[in-house]
C-alpha cells in the first residue's frame, strides 16, 4: 500500500504522500475519481489533456467547478459517457475498474 501511495504522489495524482494523509479507507465520489483518471492519463501515460466543452451529461452543472475540467477531459477521451454523471455518488468497484481499463 505504501508503495502505491508513493507512486500516486510521485506522479502528481495526489498531494498526500503518506498513508495517514492519503486515508486509503475513505470513499471517493465520481467527480473525485474523474480527477484521478484525468491526472493518470496526463502524468503517467503522457496523454495531453483535451476537454469536451459540451460533455453531454444532463447533470454536468452539478460537478464541482474545480473538478469540471477533469470530467470534461474524460468525456473527450471517451472514458466516461452517458446520460447522467452523478458527480457526488460514490464510485462502485465496477466503475473503478471501468475507469482504469478505459484509461489504459
Amino acid at each position: 500500500m505504501d508503495d502505491a501511495i508513493a507512486f500516486l504522489h510521485a506522479n502528481g495524482l495526489t498531494s498526500f504522500g503518506t498513508r495517514a494523509s492519503f486515508r486509503p479507507n475513505d470513499t471517493i465520489t465520481r467527480e473525485q475519481a474523474a480527477k484521478f483518471g484525468a491526472q493518470f492519463m496526463e502524468n503517467v501515460r503522457g496523454i495531453q489533456p483535451k476537454m469536451d466543452p459540451l460533455c453531454s451529461f444532463s447533470d454536468v452543472d452539478q460537478v464541482t467547478s474545480t473538478l469540471l475540467p477533469y470530467v470534461r477531459q474524460l468525456c473527450w477521451h471517451g472514458i466516461i459517457s452517458g446520460g447522467k454523471f452523478r458527480p457526488t455518488d460514490l464510485v462502485t468497484r465496477a466503475e473503478a475498474v471501468t475507469f482504469v481499463v478505459r484509461a489504459l
